[in-house]
């Protein structure tokens, strides 16, 4: 019996250091997976966040955007009514100058009638070459007369401000783009 008493201790012992080895590999196998799954959420996080600093500062970018192109939309809306206003003075004052009516010169009434068309296909390129047949033809008299000059300036000095700001604006957005 004592044998048999030794032998079970022995075997006791033997179960127990086993056991206590496939603890600890287990320990180290649960530990390793732990390490590598905080790694990985580590990992994570920091492209979250990363992920989220891109995102606000797009979102700052488009709300600068937006702030920007509202101000030049209402700076455009401003100059056309002051424009409109300033067209609707000059008319006013033309009907008593007897010398409004008077034709320019041909060779300045063409060239100033080419220029508008070169400006407007350079604007237009796309639907410069569906023009009708009738734009297309030359003409030899041109007829501009000192009133039709005199109305026609303030809305060309109106729109080259228009595309100045919106220019600026574009200026501007591309600044706040490349401070971010």
């Amino acid at each position: 019996m004592f044998g048999l008493f030794k032998a079970f201790r022995l075997w006791l012992c033997v179960s127990l250091i086993g056991l206590v080895a496939g603890l600890c590999v287990l320990v180290v196998i649960f530990h390793s997976r732990a390490t590598a799954a905080e790694s990985r959420s580590s990992q994570l996080q920091s492209d979250n966040d990363l992920q989220s600093r891109v995102i606000a500062q797009r979102a700052l970018t488009f709300q600068r955007f937006n702030e920007i192109a509202a101000a030049t939309e209402r700076q455009t809306q401003t100059t056309t009514m002051e424009s409109e206003k300033r067209v609707v003075i000059y008319r006013e004052k033309l009907v008593r100058v007897k010398a409004a009516d008077e034709l320019i010169d041909n060779s300045v009434a063409c060239g100033l009638l080419d220029y508008a068309k070169r400006l407007r296909a350079a604007a237009v390129r796309g639907t410069s070459e569906n023009a009708n047949e009738s734009g297309n033809r030359t003409v030899t008299a041109c007829k501009l007369t000192y009133r039709q000059a005199v109305l026609w300036i303030d809305p060309l000095l109106s729109a080259l401000d228009e595309a100045n700001g919106k220019l600026y604006a574009i200026q501007q957005a591309e600044k706040t783009r490349l401070s971010k």
